[in-house]
């Protein structure tokens, strides 16, 4: 899976899936990106985007193992927005 950010700043992606096993998935993320202003350069210098993105697949790798966990974050309003990870309500 690929992605190329269309407005604003230049981000791209590609997701790839490796098949280990019957019961394992190998998970890669390769994203290109350039940071711009003073924080989002300091953040990459210390890793700060790579760090996320693991973090990232570790919750998705541990949503298989909760039957009903939900992801939540909060949007720029203040809002809960959430989905549930496992398909159900």
């Amino acid at each position: 899976m690929a992605w190329r950010n269309t407005d604003g700043k230049d981000y791209a992606g590609v997701v790839t899936f490796h098949r280990l096993d019957d019961a394992r998935t190998r998970v890669m993320v390769q994203m290109d990106f350039v940071p711009e202003g003073l924080k989002e350069k300091l953040g990459d210098a210390i890793g700060a985007p790579d760090r996320r993105v693991k973090g990232d697949l570790e919750r998705l790798q541990g949503a298989d193992r909760e039957p009903r966990r939900r992801d939540r974050r909060l949007t720029r309003r203040g809002q809960a927005a959430g989905r549930d990870l496992t398909g159900s309500t």
